[in-house]
């Protein structure tokens, strides 16, 4: 069985397309929930994963509750995180008989706990965007036509891109991820709204600004799909 982890964002996605654009098949998506009921990272609510799905045609997903709360996944040492993600892959594989596990982002520490666990459980990882270039997997994703709203920056990136539409016609944008100093690739996380794939294109109605410790998430309250031949 192939599974991806499903984020909503434009890494996770982006891994997707690449698979499904070899002919090969994709039998379901896990999205891991914190004990609030939003997504890793991206904070996102189980209903914007549905219509994003739905816009899409995606494989079913199933959802996962773990303990992290919003803001609390580094308060877990990597230990602990490993952990959690061995007994999540190990729960998993004794039920489905994982063949290979999808997973996007370039490099971080969640791609590295992940690779370990499947390496530990005998299972295949598969990341088509692995150590390659940031700015470079991003500039490819734009081209090919994919749409992503900004919705979670850290504290290094200015809170003044949050809900910030990135596509090829921002140029402020392309300038910003082409400044050598700039630590922005690094500090923020999207959501897919658009694409070559999408039936249907996710439009967001009503939305509002949550900041903590200098983490800036845009919570999403109205989100709808709209006809493509409406554009």
């Amino acid at each position: 069985m192939n599974v991806l982890l499903w984020t909503g964002g434009k890494d996770c996605l982006f891994s997707y397309y690449k698979i499904i654009s070899k002919g090969e098949k994709i039998d379901i998506c896990i999205c891991l929930l914190n004990k609030d009921g939003r997504t890793f990272n991206h904070n996102l609510k189980k209903e914007i994963i549905d219509k994003q799905a739905d816009a899409i045609g995606m494989p079913p997903i199933l959802y996962i509750t773990t303990p992290f709360s919003t803001f609390s996944v580094d308060d877990y040492d990597i230990k602990e995180k490993f952990r959690m993600m061995f007994s999540l892959l190990y729960k998993l594989n004794k039920t489905m008989k994982i063949d290979n596990i999808i997973t996007g982002q370039t490099m971080s520490e969640y791609t590295l706990l992940i690779k370990k666990a499947c390496e530990k459980l005998k299972i295949n990882n598969i990341n088509p965007l692995f150590m390659h270039d940031k700015k470079a997997s991003i500039i490819e994703f734009l081209n090919l036509g994919f749409q992503a709203i900004i919705i979670r920056t850290e504290s290094m990136v200015d809170k003044k891109w949050l809900g910030e539409k990135i596509d090829l016609n921002n140029k402020e944008f392309f300038e910003y991820i082409s400044d050598k100093n700039s630590r922005f690739l690094e500090g923020f996380h999207t959501l897919v709204i658009d694409g070559p794939i999408f039936l249907k294109r996710l439009e967001i109605i009503e939305s509002r600004p949550l900041i903590k410790d200098g983490i800036s998430i845009l919570d999403i309250l109205k989100i709808e799909t709209i006809s493509k031949l409406d554009i």
